[in-house]
């Protein structure tokens, strides 16, 4: 009986298998061996499509850097600009990556109408136009950093997400066009 390597397992593609194993040729068994193993091997799996979508959404808010235990000094130092006592504001653009397999009668991994009512409820009516430090319940007693906000928006809509068929896979929060956050809910990207 032949074994095959464990990592190869959650491969459906019989053609990539065959390749993939006659790669490691040091096993020295002909490709054609393989091929009436792998065939039942496949077979008893059924083909599954997963599809990334990503929603974009935008919103205007001020913030600042700051930890009110430093100095002036220190908060300069660490922050600079962003320190600044009279905030400063951005443009935000945040893209809400969803992955799924597409339903069989829509042919949707999630309906893009709900994933924006879901985004714009739970996340852009609470930021746009705000004051992160001081107007937003869900960063109280957080800085206000890109980062932050990323993490507590995955923890918002993850869930309803989930509810609307889909699996949350990717915050994208762009603070700047030179600079944004990736967050995948605490796990390795996809």
């Amino acid at each position: 009986m032949t074994y095959f390597p464990l990592f190869l397992v959650g491969v459906i593609n019989e053609n990539f298998l065959i390749r993939s194993l006659h790669f490691f040729n040091k096993l020295l068994i002909p490709k054609r061996a393989f091929s009436a193993k792998i065939s039942n091997f496949t077979a008893n799996f059924q083909r599954l499509e997963t599809v990334y979508i990503t929603r974009r959404e935008h919103f205007n808010a001020a913030h600042k850097l700051w930890r009110e235990e430093w100095s002036d000094e220190k908060n300069e130092e660490v922050f600079g600009k962003c320190s600044n006592k009279n905030w400063h504001g951005h443009n935000f653009e945040l893209f809400v990556t969803v992955k799924g397999e597409p339903n069989p009668e829509t042919g949707f991994v999630i309906n893009l109408k709900d994933l924006s009512v879901i985004i714009k409820e739970l996340v852009i009516e609470q930021l746009d136009h705000k004051n992160l430090n001081l107007d937003v319940p869900f960063l109280t007693g957080k800085l206000a950093s890109t980062e932050n906000l990323a993490i507590e928006i995955w923890k918002i809509i993850d869930a309803p997400i989930k509810l609307a068929g889909g699996q949350l896979c990717k915050i994208k929060l762009v603070e700047t066009e030179n600079n944004y956050v990736e967050y995948f809910g605490g796990k390795e990207p996809f």
